[in-house]
């Protein structure tokens, strides 16, 4: 039975995962960047995974602390950047993903 990543889900990266990130504009854009996501890093799902789906979209639950080490200086310190998101395969995060206890720092 598949085990779907629920919205608001924190998951525990099981293996480094090299991926692309995608950053948030105050304009009509969306950007990308190459970066590593450590394994141990939680994410929390920002996005339900739907039935029929592989993907999710999430953030790390450290996002603050860990923005500088996952966006390129250059993306962070344009003017119009707002933000950064990964979109994952539920096959990115392990195996299996281990989907921990929700925690206050969680909410999304």
């Amino acid at each position: 039975m598949e085990r779907l990543v629920p919205k608001g889900a924190r998951v525990r990266v099981s293996r480094d995962i090299a991926i692309h990130g995608l950053s948030s504009w105050r304009a009509p854009f969306t950007g990308s960047f190459k970066t590593t996501i450590p394994a141990g890093t939680i994410l929390i799902a920002t996005s339900g995974q739907l039935a029929g789906s592989p993907g999710f979209s999430a953030v790390p639950e450290e996002y603050d602390r860990l923005e500088a080490r996952l966006v390129p200086d250059e993306t962070r310190r344009a003017e119009k950047y707002s933000g950064y998101y990964f979109v994952f395969l539920a096959s990115d995060i392990g195996d299996t993903p281990e989907l921990l206890p929700w925690s206050p720092a969680a909410s999304v």
